[in-house]
């Protein structure tokens, strides 16, 4: 499932769409309209269900001006559009969504009410019911601090029934089984600096890591910065689990699919998936 949002404007304008890879099924739905008290609803994140997109946001009802925490939602819609089910999820606040074969919601994120967690990842039926937590802070040196990047973003997402995590300012990726159990934790400093420096720049920042959770290497777009960020080069590549040297699959010059105008998207089974900008298709490697 593809899915592409943008900031409602009103109830009678879609702001939300999704497709199949295939382009054969597609729909539309407004988050807004759920609302009808609503005066604003801000996207945080989407996700693909068993034959569903759910919606992760934030509904603001006269809360900013009272300065009072607005209400944090996940949403429930089929294929057709409709709304199945929408519960809210205060205190805690999600950035990032993801969701399983079975239904069930994975939220990483923190608390609204200023309480530490003890961990950074939420489990609920595909009801709304908490199931569990898991993902302890303390494994960052940041704590629960992590989840605000000073570079990069971090990244959620299921395949082969492992839940991947990537944490932009450790550049670590986790992989825990669907109860929680983490199953490995890999270190990409070491490669993504090597990148850099294999391209003469300072560092380099993953924009979007796609792959097999079991594989031993991910497909990458990342960005290479300069000393002191005053360029930036664009660049897919493919960083590997076991330390071995990355691989350019295109080169930082801003040819090919190494541009903002083709971002990754992910991977169905062996075939890489890019977005045209150009003429809003799907392109497969």
């Amino acid at each position: 499932m593809v899915i592409g949002y943008r900031r409602p404007h009103d109830r009678s304008d879609p702001p939300l769409g999704w497709t199949d890879a295939d382009g054969r099924r597609a729909g539309v739905a407004n988050p807004l309209a759920e609302f009808p008290e609503a005066d604003d609803f801000s996207f945080r994140d989407v996700a693909a269900g068993p034959q569903s997109v759910l919606v992760s946001g934030i509904v603001q009802a006269g809360e900013k001006a009272l300065r009072l925490p607005p209400r944090h939602v996940i949403l429930t819609y089929d294929l057709n559009g409709a709304l199945r089910r929408k519960w809210v999820t205060n205190p805690f606040y999600f950035r990032q969504i993801a969701v399983d074969h079975a239904g069930n919601v994975y939220g990483l994120g923190v608390r609204l009410d200023g309480v530490r967690v003890a961990n950074l990842v939420r489990k609920y039926s595909a009801d709304g019911a908490v199931q569990g937590e898991f993902f302890p802070s303390a494994l960052m040196a940041t704590g629960e601090r992590s989840m605000y990047t000073n570079r990069g973003d971090n990244q959620f997402w299921i395949g082969d029934d492992r839940l991947c995590v990537y944490m932009a300012d450790s550049d670590e990726l986790f992989e825990f089984d669907l109860d929680g159990k983490l199953q490995r934790r890999t270190s990409l400093h070491e490669p993504l600096a090597r990148l850099a420096r294999d391209h003469h720049g300072a560092r380099a920042e993953i924009v979007t890591l796609a792959g097999n959770p079991r594989a031993v290497s991910e497909i990458a777009e990342v960005r290479i910065w300069t000393q002191g960020d005053e360029d930036v080069s664009p660049a897919l590549v493919r960083l590997f689990l076991d330390g071995r040297r990355p691989q350019t699959l295109e080169a930082a010059d801003g040819t090919a699919l190494a541009t903002a105008s083709f971002p990754l998207l992910g991977t169905i089974g062996d075939e890489v998936l890019f977005l045209n900008r150009y003429t809003a298709t799907l392109l497969r490697r």
